[in-house]
């Protein structure tokens, strides 16, 4: 479908791996060196190595990798401060205090409602009836992984689960003839059953629903208040 510029948004998770590229070619230096020495050894990160990126490939969607970082709860939690802190740690500038200004100043309505109701310079801007506070952004990973900007309450929120098992499931054998999205569609529907729910798997290592989701920031919204 052709339509004008600026009229209408969407989102597409391999057009973003672009930004890998163009990055790459630029500096020549990899994402995960240049994260290493621009972002995870400034803020003090304890855990990530350049070892915590890996490339993802899908010929058929795109000529450009996706740069999959893996990162722990509490170097997520200082990203995340690095934001709050409108680009400073410590008193040293690591991010343009403009650029992170556009985040919550310049965002594009994604015709959405709910966490992605906007989005902006990479991040998603929650809507009001979301019940978190204007100038709120957000990140989401796979498996609901996600970090809280929420400048009005100097909080930095993060969510994680380990995804180990899940990724086996996802994107083991297919002897079955399954896709990815199949498979993932299944696991939701049966971990809702009382059975499946359970089960070591749906309550430890499961994807999160982003019904399930939207319900936990709820509580979060509703404890704060």
């Amino acid at each position: 479908m052709r339509t004008q510029p600026g009229t209408v948004w969407a989102y597409n998770n391999w057009d973003y791996n672009a930004l890998t590229t163009v990055f790459e070619r630029r500096t020549g230096m990899r994402v995960a060196d240049a994260f290493l020495t621009g972002i995870a050894g400034p803020l003090s990160m304890r855990d990530f190595t350049p070892d915590a990126v890996s490339y993802t490939k899908a010929p058929e969607l795109s000529q450009h990798s996706a740069a999959m970082f893996r990162m722990s709860g509490r170097d997520l939690a200082l990203f995340g401060a690095l934001y709050l802190n409108q680009g400073s740690v410590n008193g040293r500038r690591i991010l343009p205090k403009t650029w992170i200004a556009r985040v919550s100043t310049d965002p594009v309505d994604t015709g959405d409602a709910g966490l992605r109701s906007g989005h902006s310079y990479l991040w998603w801007i929650p809507g009001p009836e979301t019940g978190l506070p204007n100038g709120t952004f957000a990140a989401f990973g796979f498996g609901r992984q996600a970090v809280f900007v929420i400048p009005a309450w100097r909080t930095v929120i993060v969510h994680q689960a380990d995804t180990t098992e899940l990724i086996k499931r996802l994107f083991g054998p297919d002897d079955d003839g399954s896709t990815t999205t199949s498979r993932l569609v299944q696991m939701i529907l049966t971990c809702r059953t009382v059975a499946g729910d359970a089960s070591e798997f749906c309550r430890q290592h499961r994807f999160s629903g982003r019904r399930e989701f939207d319900r936990l920031v709820t509580l979060i919204v509703n404890a704060r208040r």
